[in-house]
């Protein structure tokens, strides 16, 4: 069917073969934290993705508020060297937004300046210390609170998804979802660790998903010879940034 005219989805929310209405259904809850989980799959684009921002997010807001100058969280981040650069970032986009003057980040931000200040005084004068951030043999490394907050209700979230397998709703969801292949791989894994025998359901509807993905880019690459240009849809076009979003490409902001 030629789809030229059709209406595609954005690459933030890719949807394989024309429109769909969103808000989607919701499946079936349980337990009130089922609520927030089944309102993660309500938007197009991937449920785990959407909840490292919110989460991300929302504790930034909260410490901003209330653990500025709390020792225990200045020690923490002490010990973490600070945040790692996406979530400093946002530590000082949210504080600005909600104060102008960010003044908490001010505060945040010159502790760990002068702990990065000790720790190059220090290079040379003695053994260097351990690392306990995600790239433990970088020594600009950290153990980002922000991240630490992020993993425990991304793993909380995924395990609770794979519970709900149990119910057909909530399989037909996951199916028609779109996880970035990051999060499908890490959900992958954890369900053949738990022995999840329902998601065999999900990893073929995924499976398709991506085939159908990778087949509209091959048909992109096959219509642009300048004789074949008047051959491209719409949706071959849009797979481009279905793609990246899949892999979990970011549009870079220079130039």
């Amino acid at each position: 069917m030629d789809d030229r005219n059709t209406t595609v989805a954005t690459a933030a929310g890719p949807a394989i073969g024309g429109e769909r209405a969103d808000p989607r259904p919701r499946p079936p809850v349980e337990e009130v934290g089922d609520v927030a989980l089944a309102d993660l799959f309500a938007e197009p684009g991937c449920p785990l993705c959407r909840l490292r921002e919110r989460s991300a997010r929302r504790f930034v807001g909260s410490f901003l508020w209330e653990s500025v100058t709390d020792v225990d969280f200045r020690e923490r981040l002490a010990r973490g060297r600070g945040f790692c650069p996406e979530h400093g970032g946002l530590v000082l986009a949210i504080d600005t937004a909600a104060e102008g003057t960010p003044v908490g980040s001010a505060i945040l931000l010159e502790s760990i300046l002068r702990l990065r200040l000790a720790d190059l005084e220090d290079r040379g004068r003695r053994a260097p210390r351990p690392r306990r951030g995600r790239r433990a043999g970088d020594p600009g490394a950290v153990d980002c609170p922000v991240c630490e907050q992020v993993d425990v209700a991304v793993a909380g979230a995924s395990a609770r998804i794979l519970d709900l397998l149990r119910l057909p709703a909530w399989r037909a969801t996951l199916a028609a979802a779109e996880p970035c292949i990051p999060d499908l791989e890490s959900l992958d894994r954890l369900a053949s660790a738990r022995r999840t025998a329902a998601w065999a359901e999900v990893a073929a509807a995924q499976r398709a998903r991506l085939v159908a993905v990778a087949d509209r880019l091959a048909g992109l690459v096959a219509h642009s010879a300048h004789d074949r240009r008047h051959l491209r849809t719409r949706s071959e076009v849009a797979a481009v940034g279905e793609a990246a979003a899949l892999l979990g490409f970011r549009a870079s902001t220079d130039g």
